[in-house]
């Protein structure tokens, strides 16, 4: 699954530039990308040429997205580009590429950090780059693990190989120690959208899905009226369940990720620039209990499953191959592993709320990768040649040939997936709270753990943790600046 999962995520990288939102004026529409890269010859090369005499360019990176950084010639295309990649950057530079994988996922995260944290306290300066999950590498900021980005040489955060809803967003007094962007493939692969298997919505004579999200109809409300057409108990239990004939699949982290689809702040700017706590609202409340009431009449199925958060999602996938679910909630690394499904599916952005939302907006998960280079490193204009030549040669070499080779024969079944793809990037969603949340008590859970109570009661009865917490976090990025 791995190798499947990479696939895609490259292929799908031509869809990267400019996702998100303005800092303070909401998600911002930008215009999509066809995967060609409309970059001059003249920007291509503002990159100088430098001879470290074969210096050693040593990387730290998770061992389980080993794939995005580093490969060997194979015949395989992802494999291929990216050793094409990391070869051209050598002998830009003449330097040796080096990584070194440690164990990173969430469970892990204590290991990875320990040995990003080693380095740094000892200041050995053994690791010139580092890439791991925003959702524990940007709690760690204020403890200055990080060089701005915003001063290191040769790094133009500009470039449309940066993404700048991202950078818009996480930016704070003019400074920014993290950043993704086409360096890295997996912010694409965190994008939560809905499958749906078309051989149903003909079977049961269903409204087409591509006309409603192209029209601006797609709302939840369209979406839960063909769920509850097709719900049928099959296996005789009395609930829904991954066994039955089921209309939406879904689970905990696509409950907040369908949070996310209806435009719900966690947090806003406020006049001085900095993000403020503006998660409750009349809106969030309506949607708290749109999804609460569904799940009451047992309307949606809510899956559990059993072990981790990669085993659950497997398990899914395994269940919609099998042509009983209608609308699949998921990421969009799916599509690769599904490329064998012999029923044609398609790929939906996540609804609105209702006819009054505007626009759609895409959940990207906040385990997504982010790139920064270590406060420890002896020579930062290296790492500002190598990181900002990483993401400009992935926007215009690797994402263009992925795009326009191989996306379309090999997991989209159709032209009008295609186009959703556009718009679900065009449509990415980024909030500082929302990827803060470990620092902030695990606000990004608030809604979906209390669906069986009450979210405003919950919320109040955490609003001054979720503001002191991020008061404290934002006092540590104005430490860094002192």
């Amino acid at each position: 699954m791995k190798k499947q999962s990479r696939i895609l995520c490259f292929l799908l990288a031509a869809l990267l530039c400019s996702c998100g939102q303005a800092a303070n004026d909401g998600p911002s529409e930008t215009t999509a990308d066809s995967g060609a890269s409309d970059t001059t010859a003249a920007e291509t090369e503002y990159l100088p040429d430098r001879d470290y005499e074969g210096a050693d360019f040593n990387m730290l990176v998770r061992t389980e997205f080993l794939y995005e950084f580093g490969a060997e010639e194979s015949g395989d295309v992802v494999d291929d580009a990216v050793y094409a990649r990391n070869r051209a950057i050598e002998e830009k530079y003449n330097i040796t590429l080096k990584l070194t994988d440690v164990a990173g996922s969430f469970s892990l995260r204590d290991t990875f950090l320990g040995v990003l944290s080693n380095d740094i306290l000892s200041g050995s300066g053994e690791f010139d780059l580092v890439a791991s999950a925003a959702n524990y590498m940007l709690p760690v900021i204020p403890e200055g693990y990080f060089l701005d980005l915003c001063d290191t040489p040769f790094i133009d955060l500009s470039k449309p190989w940066w993404s700048k809803g991202y950078v818009d967003n996480m930016m704070i007094d003019n400074s920014l120690y993290l950043a993704t962007g086409s360096a890295s493939m997996n912010l694409l692969e965190n994008m939560c959208v809905i499958f749906f298997n078309k051989q149903m919505i003909e079977d049961y004579d269903l409204d087409d899905p591509y006309t409603l999200v192209e029209s601006g109809d797609w709302t939840f409300g369209r979406m839960m009226d063909a769920a509850r057409t097709v719900n049928s108990d099959l296996n005789g239990n009395d609930k829904l369940d991954s066994e039955d004939r089921v209309g939406l699949f879904t689970y905990g982290n696509m409950t907040i990720a369908q949070q996310v689809s209806f435009g719900l702040p966690f947090s806003e700017r406020d006049a001085d620039g900095y993000p403020r706590i503006t998660y409750m609202s009349e809106r969030m409340a309506d949607a708290f209990e749109l999804i609460k009431g569904c799940l009451a009449a047992d309307e949606i199925c809510m899956y559990e499953g059993t072990g981790d958060t990669l085993k659950r999602v497997a398990e899914m996938q395994s269940a919609f191959q099998n042509n009983n679910i209608l609308y699949m909630a998921q990421v969009l690394s799916s599509a690769g592993v599904m490329r064998s499904m012999s029923t044609d599916f398609g790929i939906l952005p996540m609804p609105k709320l209702d006819d009054e939302q505007e626009r759609y907006y895409t959940c990207v998960l906040e385990n997504l990768t982010v790139l920064g280079i270590p406060s420890s490193v002896e020579d930062d204009e290296l790492s500002g040649l190598v990181l900002e030549s990483m993401a400009q040669i992935g926007h215009e070499t690797v994402t263009p040939t992925y795009f326009g080779k191989a996306l379309g024969a090999k997991y989209i079944r159709d032209e009008q997936s295609n186009e959703m793809l556009e718009l679900i990037r065009d449509s990415a969603w980024f909030d500082f709270a929302y990827l803060n949340s470990v620092s902030l008590d695990n606000i990004n859970h608030l809604f979906n753990n209390n669906l069986n109570g009450s979210l405003v009661s919950a919320f109040e009865g955490k609003r001054e943790i979720y503001e002191s917490k991020l008061e404290t976090l934002l006092d540590g990025y104005r430490k860094l600046k002192e």
